[in-house]
């Protein structure tokens, strides 16, 4: 989506902008809906060992949008009971989605700097600088996360 707006921005269509700018905010939609869904997920393998069969997490890896049984072959309800899951597995999944939630939010970045663009071209300073502001924000948050990783993975290599 971040690509097709700026061709769109560099057509020679009188529009092209504003074309742009709808294309990213429909983008932007799309992708507060997906990290909302990672967000659930990530919440729901932070229990201790119960985790619902129509877990999210399965969906948001595989971008579909339903829960799918695959050894009954039918989709399942939200209401099926719980299962367990080993914590080992738990920790693959949370990390996966972690990792997949951080990649979101670089897309969601982007998305808000390059609208940040168009409104500066568009000489709507307010916008501009909100978008910006978002766009930065978001870097930072980040930044932070990546900062932690990486003492993560420092004490965890102290510790062996």
């Amino acid at each position: 989506m971040c690509d097709l707006a700026e061709y769109q921005q560099q057509t020679q269509d009188p529009n092209r902008h504003h074309t742009a700018l709808q294309t990213l905010q429909n983008a932007e939609g799309d992708i507060n809906q997906l990290i909302e869904e990672l967000e659930n997920a990530i919440r729901r393998y932070s229990g201790k060992g119960k985790v619902s069969k129509t877990s999210v997490g399965s969906d948001a890896l595989n971008n579909g949008t339903t829960s799918h049984n695959k050894e009954n072959e039918h989709e399942t309800s939200p209401h099926e009971e719980e299962t367990t899951i080993p914590e080992d597995e738990q920790a693959v999944r949370r990390r996966s989605l972690n990792q997949r939630l951080r990649e979101t939010r670089l897309v969601l970045h982007r998305i808000k700097f390059l609208q940040g663009d168009i409104y500066h071209v568009l000489d709507n300073q307010h916008s501009s600088e909100e978008s910006y502001g978002v766009a930065n924000e978001i870097r930072r948050e980040l930044l932070k996360g990546s900062l932690l990783s990486s003492n993560d993975c420092k004490s965890q290599l102290i510790k062996t």
